[in-house]
């Protein structure tokens, strides 16, 4: 029987330039992510892939080693690394259909608070929104982190994390409840001082309310959700 290495390597061989594969060995459920496949003028815009793929490497490694909740790296090759599953997005959840408001609620309450944990932990994602948060048996992880690990700002990124994070809740048109108790999930997970600072940033900010405000009417998703930000803070005494 071929090893979990022998198997991948056929597998890159027989999926060239394929940039995600998933596959499944001895009954187990795996992610293979290979060296983007440039063309034309993305040479220019992403000149070094070998490199690029060399820090997601580093960056996962770096994660596991202070057990971040995160896929865990199981193999890795000349342009390729392998990851587990680490189940579905948030996102994805919420699109199933007959999902009930209790079900909703516990899949946003459950990844505010993880952000929250994260965020205590000391690190930041980059980009938390509920399509890079998934559940596998009711534990939360996050995927693809965009943030190049620093100790600078970490406030202000943390600021930004939960600002995308609530961005999300908006996009997806789930309820200002949901949002409200997101938010309180993620104070009640040791957020609190980020969340003031999150609503101090957006009142100080209040003048790029009043700018896009009289858009409302034909803002689609993403600025609608920047405006539907902007109203819940602004509004909180």
């Amino acid at each position: 029987m071929d090893t979990l290495r022998e198997y991948v390597e056929q597998l890159v061989a027989s999926h060239k330039g394929v940039r995600i594969t998933a596959f499944y060995f001895q009954g187990q459920k795996y992610w293979l992510k290979q060296t983007e496949q440039l063309t034309g003028f993305e040479h220019i815009l992403k000149p070094f892939p070998e490199k690029a793929l060399q820090r997601e490497i580093e960056q996962l490694s770096y994660l596991n080693d202070k057990q971040v909740s995160t896929a865990r790296l199981v193999l890795t090759g000349n342009n390729y690394f392998v990851t587990n599953n680490v189940g579905i997005s948030i996102a994805a959840l919420l699109r199933q259909p007959h999902i009930s408001i209790t079900q909703s609620h516990y899949f946003v309450n459950s990844a505010a608070k993880a952000l929250s944990k994260l965020h205590q932990q000391g690190f930041i994602h980059g980009r938390p929104a509920i399509r890079d948060i998934t559940m596998l048996e009711d534990q939360i992880y996050f995927i693809d982190f965009e943030n190049k690990f620093s100790n600078k700002s970490l406030e202000s990124k943390k600021v930004r994390d939960l600002l995308i994070f609530i961005h999300s809740l908006y996009r997806a048109k789930l309820s200002q409840e949901i949002v409200e108790q997101a938010v309180e999930s993620y104070i009640q997970g040791g957020g609190n001082e980020i969340w003031q600072a999150t609503m101090k940033y957006i009142k100080n900010k209040r003048w790029l309310y009043w700018l896009l405000s009289p858009t409302k009417p034909i803002a689609r998703k993403d600025l609608i959700s920047v405006i539907y930000i902007f109203e819940y803070i602004l509004n909180i005494k």
